[in-house]
């Protein structure tokens, strides 16, 4: 881990869902599939900032997800 990964703060739940733009429930899901890298301080999870990107990045890339982006209100 890097200091720039420890320096920053772990994220919550919903924390996680605002950056990926998704609902708590499916950060939930990606969890239980093994998908999403977390932590899991006693029975809440947390994420860390920079895994989490990395993880938001690869699903650009890869084809086992796709970022739909959102249509103008």
């Amino acid at each position: 881990m890097g200091h720039s990964e420890q320096s920053e703060a772990l994220w919550t739940v919903r924390e996680c869902a605002r950056y990926l733009n998704m609902s708590v429930s499916w950060v939930y899901q990606q969890v239980e599939a093994g998908s999403l890298p977390h932590a899991k301080l006693g029975s809440r999870l947390r994420f860390h900032p920079a895994r989490v990107r990395d993880f938001a990045a690869s699903l650009v890339g890869g084809a086992s997800a796709k970022i739909i982006p959102l249509r103008g209100r």
